[in-house]
């Protein structure tokens, strides 16, 4: 009642990820979500084939991913 979203989570989510590697805990403070909520979504996306993870606890989007949800506006 009253919270956000699945649909918005995973929005939030698709901004803070980038095509460059980005620490996990960035991802987290980037996007205020919990951290198993962050890593679940993480892991759904490495199993989609939509990112690659890093041995430092680093991750990226592949630039599909970003592509479909970073449609400019006109």
């Amino acid at each position: 009642k009253g919270g956000i979203s699945v649909d918005d989570i995973w929005k939030i989510m698709i901004f803070c990820l980038s095509s460059k590697p980005v620490a996990v805990d960035e991802i987290v403070r980037q996007c205020q979500l919990t951290a198993p909520i962050v890593l679940t979504i993480l892991r759904k996306l490495e199993l989609l084939g939509r990112l690659e993870r890093y041995w430092d606890n680093r991750v990226a989007a592949y630039r599909g991913l970003l592509a479909a949800y970073h449609k400019p506006t006109t």
